[in-house]
């Protein structure tokens, strides 16, 4: 089935046609444009053990302390028992990392920030969360084609994007089924209330789960690009893939497969983001993590992680280039720019 989409192209035709009366209504009715951001990914994209009233009052990050009431956000908690728990679209704040917090969040409150402010106040932003910690991508977030018509997975196919050509049949990862779910919820109530969603970007916030294993380490750069272009496939050929690169592995207990693995899925990140122009390889190196932690980011290391996020996005929608152009912008570890021509 051909799945619906909204394409940048999709968006300026929206824009160009704002006073064009709806189908089945009287007088016109303005379909307002909006920029949708997934996130999606394990615990350091959930937030785990975060606190927004930790962050300093009078500091630069203290507009993370409350909600953001020009960025819209929707986000479902993840858990293993079959029941998630949708969150309909409110303000962007903190709460997102468990149904037990009210104070826990991920990178997604600095992210959203530094995307509304470059946009200014002519852009509409809306952030669409849906995580699960200790998830795996290799069957977690397995991309196998969910559909509607298809809601248990068992039928799915992953198609090539530009081919449409079947890659890859099996069971629908039940982490990525109820992901797609939330967005599908998500975007259509978007729609019910007057606006014309883009899918603009994918923030993937993942990979330590795949480090278990050597096999699912080896087969992780194969994996992500199926899962990127399984999502673009459903909601917007030009959509951005921003991905996290795993930060050092600690020191402690990371010594033999584990550290190979742990390798393994950094460079299998940075192959995935070198293998399409429209990802996006964004560094993790010296962000904070907790003293008794070093896996996870604590207040700070998450609020520059979506520094980091909102740096790439920002370069990334500058850089879509007009059909007729063939110019394309590649984000490399570090956060270095460079321009190639095709």
């Amino acid at each position: 089935m051909k799945y619906p989409r909204t394409s940048r192209l999709g968006l300026l035709a929206a824009a160009a046609f704002a006073t064009a009366a709806l189908p089945g209504t009287a007088g016109a009715q303005a379909l307002t444009p909006i920029d949708v951001v997934l996130i999606g990914g394990q615990s350091n994209a959930q937030g785990v053990k975060t606190q927004n009233w930790r962050i300093d009052e009078n500091g630069p990050d203290a507009y993370a302390r409350f909600p953001q009431d020009d960025i819209q956000f929707f986000f479902s908690y993840g858990n293993r028992d079959g029941e998630d728990r949708l969150v309909g679209w409110d303000a962007l704040r903190p709460g997102s990392s468990s149904p037990t917090s009210f104070s826990g969040f991920g990178a997604e409150l600095s992210l959203g920030r530094n995307i509304k402010d470059a946009q200014g106040t002519g852009g509409n932003l809306g952030i669409i969360k849906s995580t699960l910690g200790a998830s795996s991508l290799h069957t977690d977030w397995s991309p196998t084609g969910w559909s509607p018509d298809d809601p248990v997975g068992q039928n799915g196919t992953v198609l090539n994007r530009e081919t449409r050509q079947v890659i890859r049949a099996g069971t629908t990862g039940e982490t990525y089924r109820r992901f797609l779910q939330a967005t599908d919820a998500g975007l259509a109530d978007l729609r019910d209330r007057g606006f014309a969603p883009t899918v603009t970007a994918m923030v993937w916030t993942h990979g330590e789960t795949d480090t278990n294993q050597l096999s699912t380490a080896l087969d992780y750069r194969d994996n992500l690009i199926a899962f990127l272009d399984d999502i673009r496939g459903r909601y917007n050929d030009d959509m951005l893939g921003l991905i996290a690169q795993l930060p050092e592995a600690p020191e402690v207990n990371f010594t033999g497969q584990k550290q190979l693995s742990w390798d393994t899925v950094q460079q299998a990140q940075a192959d995935a983001a070198a293998a399409d122009p429209l990802n996006y390889l964004v560094s993790t190196v010296g962000l904070q993590t907790y003293d008794d932690d070093l896996v996870h980011f604590n207040n700070d290391g998450q609020l520059r992680l979506g520094e980091r996020y909102a740096a790439a996005y920002n370069r990334g929608v500058s850089a879509i280039p007009e059909p007729a152009t063939a110019a394309v912008l590649v984000l490399m570890s570090g956060a270095v720019l460079r321009r190639r021509t095709a």
